[in-house]
C-alpha cells in the first residue's frame, strides 16, 4: 500500500470521490452529492490524502483545521475491494497524524446511521458521541478525538 498526499493525491482522489458521493447518495435521502472536488477540499489547513495498491486508488481522506486545535475528517471512503482487510482503520491513523502535522490535537467528524461500517470504524477507534458541531443536514452522528501527542506505534 502506498500512501499519497498533496498534488499527488488529487487524481485518485478524485476517482474515489466520485465513488464516494454515489455511495453515500444511494444510502441517504438528504444527502446533496456536493464536495466531489479534491481542490475544493484542498485548503490552507487542510490535506487530501489516498492510498493505492499496485497504482489502483483503494481510499482516500481529507483532512482540515475547523478551529485552533481541531482538525475535521472529511470524504473518507475505501472501495469495496479494500473493505474488511483493515484499510479503514490504517487510513484513519493516517489521517490523525496528519491532524497532528497540523497542529491539532483534536478530530472531529460527523456521519449518518445508514453509514453502519464507518460509525463502527470510528468507535473501534477511539471516537465517542459529542454534540452536534456543524450544519451537515445528512448527518446524524457527531464524533470527536482526542489525538495521542503520536501516532500508534
Amino acid at each position: 500500500m502506498k500512501i499519497l498526499s498533496g498534488a499527488e493525491a488529487y487524481r485518485p482522489a478524485a476517482e474515489l470521490l466520485r465513488e464516494y458521493l454515489a455511495e453515500v447518495a444511494s444510502r441517504l435521502d438528504d444527502f446533496d452529492g456536493g464536495g466531489g472536488d479534491p481542490d475544493a477540499e484542498a485548503t490552507d489547513g487542510s490535506m487530501i490524502v489516498c492510498c493505492t495498491d499496485d497504482g489502483t486508488p483503494l481510499g482516500c481522506l481529507a483532512v482540515r483545521a475547523i478551529a485552533p486545535g481541531i482538525a475535521e475528517l472529511k470524504r473518507m471512503y475505501v472501495r469495496p475491494a479494500g473493505r474488511g482487510a483493515g484499510l479503514g482503520g490504517r487510513l484513519l491513523a493516517v489521517a490523525e497524524d496528519a491532524a497532528r502535522d497540523l497542529g491539532c490535537h483534536t478530530m472531529r467528524l460527523d456521519t449518518a446511521a445508514p453509514l453502519a461500517e464507518a460509525l463502527r470504524l470510528y468507535r473501534r477507534h477511539g471516537y465517542v458521541e459529542i454534540s452536534r458541531y456543524n450544519d451537515n443536514p445528512s448527518a446524524t452522528h457527531w464524533l470527536q478525538k482526542v489525538l495521542p501527542a503520536t501516532g500508534p506505534t
